[in-house]
């Protein structure tokens, strides 16, 4: 048994590759894809519950006064 543990090496002549491995490229395209799904909703989202824009006329009573206006 002891001589099989020494014989047990570390094989450090296998490299790994330079290029990120398929399933980290996988999740940063999984994490851009949702950080801009979500902006787009975001930016749908706050068109949608925008306040309508309206136009405010204030209104002034007619003189009761003779000679004032619309009184013929």
């Amino acid at each position: 048994m002891e001589s099989e543990l020494k014989d047990l090496r570390i094989d450090r002549s296998v490299r790994r590759r330079d290029e990120p491995s398929p399933w980290a490229v996988r999740w940063i395209i999984a994490g851009i894809l949702l950080f801009v799904l979500l902006g787009t909703a975001r930016f749908i989202y706050g068109r949608l519950d925008a306040a309508t824009e309206v136009d405010i006329v204030r209104v002034r009573a007619a003189s009761a006064l003779p000679g004032g206006e619309g009184n013929d």
